[in-house]
């Protein structure tokens, strides 16, 4: 779980950066699929498909509002 994560902060690091990613629906679309793809490394056991889909929306919808938040004036280095 913990190398699966840090592979997702590493792919995102450069999506998120650039100036609001939010807005344009391609370069979101890229941060969806990289989380879709990086969460596929984790076993099925024990996160059959519900619960691999309900983790994808949960990590969406952090990256989203944490870096929302950010963009509002705090600069991060991390997620």
């Amino acid at each position: 779980m913990k190398r699966v994560a840090r592979d997702l902060l590493d792919k995102l690091q450069d999506q998120l950066a650039i100036v609001d990613w939010r807005s344009k629906q391609q370069t979101r679309a890229a941060v969806q699929t990289t989380i879709r793809f990086t969460l596929d490394q984790l076993p099925q056991e024990p996160y059959p498909e519900a619960v691999w889909n309900e983790k994808v929306d949960v990590v969406w919808a952090f990256i989203f509002a944490r870096r929302q938040g950010q963009a509002r004036g705090a600069s991060r280095s991390y997620i």
